[in-house]
């Protein structure tokens, strides 16, 4: 939850920053910290967790190994390799959000303070969507979840490109991205889980992950130049919503027969 919480105190931060509470060039040092903090820390853990140089070298050969053969296992597994495509129309969805639509929200003609307000509402949104996803895990097939919440935001972006741009209806569009946009991890995360084991987990969830990441690069460089091309990004929220339709498609395939039961 921690993690999730970032998002809202970052917009609500950066709110009070450009309404003038904190001088301007306060944002962007505001945002740098967190990640000057993490430098220091990386280097006092890795520090404790070394080993002698020849337990170290053995140690490095033998992940080497199981991580081989670890991938070998995972990516021959469909519904792995469902979770993947998936995720990565997830990070192509999110970065969207993180990465063009403020630009979009005021080329529609509103400040800065208003597409701030609006991001610090999909923050929280993004909280409550995240718990609920776990409850409904706990009360329905994590495939099913996973699937039909891929398949809400081809309805979201539909709307948002038909309806009038209000303020009303930016701040209900952020509200349904947010509700549904961290909440792919508990389903993506506990799919994975029951496919390969709590041991696996870590490692395999990373590789999804990484999926994720390569899907918020394409979509970053792509809008860019949808943007460039045509001034708006209407054609980038129609390949995401094709993109959606596809994740929620692989979703609800995912076969339960083939799930783990040693966990």
């Amino acid at each position: 939850m921690d993690g999730l919480c970032l998002p809202f105190c970052r917009s609500a931060v950066a709110l009070l920053l450009i309404l003038g509470i904190c001088i301007p060039s306060g944002a962007a040092l505001f945002l740098a910290l967190p990640a000057l903090c993490l430098f220091p820390l990386t280097l006092y853990f890795g520090r404790l967790n070394r080993l002698p140089e020849k337990q170290e070298e053995k140690k490095n050969e033998t992940q080497e190994m199981s991580l081989r053969r670890l991938l070998r296992e995972a990516l021959q597994n469909k519904n792995y390799r469902f979770l993947m495509a998936g995720f990565f129309t997830c990070g192509f969805h999110m970065a969207i959000i993180e990465t063009h639509l403020y630009t979009q929200i005021t080329g529609y003609g509103y400040s800065g303070q208003t597409a701030a307000f609006a991001f610090t509402i999909y923050g929280i949104a993004t909280i409550i969507g995240f718990a609920s996803s776990g409850m409904l895990c706990g009360r329905f097939p994590m495939k099913n979840v996973l699937g039909t919440l891929y398949a809400s935001r081809i309805l979201w972006i539909a709307a948002f490109l038909a309806l009038p741009k209000t303020v009303v209806t930016v701040y209900a569009f952020f509200v349904c991205l947010g509700l549904t946009g961290g909440a792919t991890v508990p389903p993506t995360s506990g799919i994975t889980l029951r496919l390969f084991g709590a041991k696996r987990l870590a490692t395999l969830f990373g590789i999804v992950f990484l999926c994720h990441q390569v899907g918020s690069f394409l979509s970053a460089g792509l809008g860019g130049v949808c943007v460039t091309l045509t001034g708006d990004c209407q054609l980038l929220w129609i390949a995401d919503a094709v993109l959606c339709a596809l994740a929620a498609v692989v979703s609800y395939r995912i076969t339960d027969c083939d799930l783990c039961t040693d966990q």
